[in-house]
């Protein structure tokens, strides 16, 4: 069993690099006619929600509502505070993240 696996695993290793992309040389000798193209990255807005409970109170309920405020923000847009309730929310995380 184990000169199965063993001869599997060797089979798979040579067809991923069978598969691997080849990369051209990059000579620095002058004979390269092609001009480099710059690399152009997008610029995003990227927006963060901003939630702040009153007197700074931990969220460590999903039945009791925490009172508190809410903003978005980037860099240039920024709305006003807006009253909100918050409460928790999920079953997984409870226990792992007190």
């Amino acid at each position: 069993m184990k000169k199965i696996l063993i001869s599997i695993l060797l089979v798979m290793i040579s067809l991923l690099g069978a598969c691997a992309k080849e990369v051209p040389n990059n000579n620095d000798n002058g004979d390269n006619n092609e001009e480099e193209q710059p690399i152009v990255i997008p610029d995003y807005k990227v927006y963060t929600l901003h939630i702040s409970t009153k007197d700074n109170k931990v969220i460590d309920s999903k039945e009791t509502y925490v009172k508190g405020t809410i903003e978005v923000k980037d860099g240039e847009f920024k709305t006003e505070p807006l009253s909100m309730e918050i409460r928790g929310r999920g079953n997984s995380t409870w226990a792992l993240f007190p």
